[in-house]
């Protein structure tokens, strides 16, 4: 097999961080070029099985439940490589009761609606938090939270709300056995009744999970009052900001907002070429999401696919400017409400002193 053939392959089969660590060390065009080759590759190879799976998901449980394909195949990519943290078994068990709540929870919130609707999607998120995000560095909100609110902002009729609930479960059982076959290396003996014992959100480790799971749904409650539309946007970029590192929170609402504008500039213009379906602009987005491991780039990929599909709800212009409305929208908020309660919680611990953090080995 020739060098360069070698060298392809053997980027089809790394991860992306890695590579692009490889593109800087590489010298001249021979060393980047199957690099960069290999990368785009990467990514056309896995936007076509993205599009295929999803497809296969809309064929058997309809079009309104083309979302479930999204979030099963979100898991099974993800857990198949990263864990929870404790006993593998008991992992796996609690993936698909995240499921369960999945099929249960985002229906029942929007027809109980108001604050009773915003007080269950808060503690569902909590409990999902603390079942499912353990070790932090994993970053495993970002896919289960995400999950969640694209089950919410993509409601199935009463017809599609039965295939919704099977598909959820079915596709729970495929992430969950999965994840255990998979994760048979971590041998952590900790128990899942160990993480409820040691969450304590006086803690910093613990803190950041009682604001995520508060302040995603207040926020996408006080969008609702406010009459913004696309409220899930509000729900998905108010957790896109709420890292668990508070030092990279500051950075990360700058670029979450000028990255939304950059995107959705990107998709008007995208828009303007002859031919250019949402359905292309969409798929552009994600071709391109597929090069770039870097959040700044993510959000302005990502507004093409959000914007693809809103456009056929709303229209290219509202839709453009809901985009923009909803994430800043969702800064401000979380920026105004963490300050907030920072600034009350510093008051108390000055008072009253605080739990000290354990020491991490």
């Amino acid at each position: 097999m020739p060098q360069w053939l070698r060298s392809f392959w053997r980027v089809i089969n790394e991860d992306l961080p890695h590579l692009q660590a490889d593109m800087k060390a590489a010298q001249g065009f021979k060393g980047k070029a199957p690099i960069f080759a290999g990368i785009a590759a990467k990514a056309l190879v896995t936007l076509l099985f993205c599009v295929l799976f999803v497809v296969a998901f809309i064929t058997i449980l309809g079009q309104e439940n083309a979302i479930v394909g999204v979030v099963v195949l979100l898991s099974v990519l993800t857990f198949q490589k990263i864990h929870f943290g404790y006993h593998t078994t008991q992992g796996a068990i609690s993936l698909f009761g995240i499921f369960v709540l999945f099929a249960v929870v985002p229906p029942l919130a929007l027809y109980l609606g108001g604050v009773l609707s915003i007080l269950l999607m808060m503690v569902t998120l909590l409990l999902i938090l603390i079942v499912a995000c353990d070790r932090v560095e994993f970053h495993n909100h970002i896919v289960l939270v995400l999950s969640f609110l694209l089950l919410y902002g993509y409601p199935a009729s009463p017809q599609a709300q039965l295939p919704r609930v099977v598909g959820l479960l079915l596709g729970g059982v495929w992430a969950a056995s999965i994840y255990y076959r998979n994760n048979q290396h971590n041998d952590s003996q900790r128990t899942l009744g160990e993480v409820f014992r040691d969450f304590d959100p006086r803690k910093k480790g613990d803190e950041w999970k009682l604001k995520l799971a508060v302040l995603v749904p207040a926020a996408m409650g006080c969008g609702a009052l406010l009459g913004l539309d696309r409220v899930m946007w509000i729900g998905i970029a108010a957790m896109s900001v709420l890292s668990p590192y508070e030092h990279l929170r500051a950075t990360k609402m700058i670029e979450r907002f000028l990255g939304t504008l950059a995107g959705t500039a990107l998709f008007y213009a995208m828009t303007l070429i002859p031919g250019m379906t949402p359905t292309l602009v969409g798929l552009s987005g994600g071709f391109l999401v597929g090069l770039t491991s870097a959040y700044r780039y993510e959000t302005i990929f990502n507004s093409l696919g959000a914007l693809s599909v809103a456009m056929l709800l709303l229209g290219p212009n509202e839709s453009i400017l809901a985009r923009i409305a909803d994430n800043a929208f969702a800064i401000i908020f979380v920026l105004v409400m963490v300050f907030l309660i920072d600034y009350v919680v510093d008051k108390w611990q000055e008072k009253f002193g605080s739990p000290a953090d354990p020491v991490e080995m």
